[in-house]
């Protein structure tokens, strides 16, 4: 039996760093990254639900659409993750 439901697959792609490479001794220039996560029937939603508990752990109850997952500013320890400064965290 054909099952609609089974079919259905969601992707997202996002890209992250420069694609020039003239700067090595920058953290923000020195990498390129090209990521794709592929999820089954719904999962994403799943993962959605995780990843507030995750941001819950380090962030506390904070608005979870306001803390993006941001390369230079997590190597940096900017905006949100200055409380990566904690020795604790």
């Amino acid at each position: 039996m054909y099952n609609k439901e089974r079919e259905r697959w969601r992707l997202y792609i996002d890209e992250s760093g420069d694609h020039t490479f003239n700067n090595f001794t920058d953290a923000g220039k020195r990498y390129l990254a090209l990521l794709g996560i592929l999820f089954e029937n719904k999962m994403d939603l799943k993962f959605d639900n995780d990843l507030k508990k995750f941001k819950d752990g380090i962030f506390g109850k904070k608005d979870k659409n306001q803390i993006i997952f941001n390369r230079e500013y997590i190597i940096n320890k900017r905006h949100s993750f200055g409380i990566l400064r904690e020795e604790e965290i």
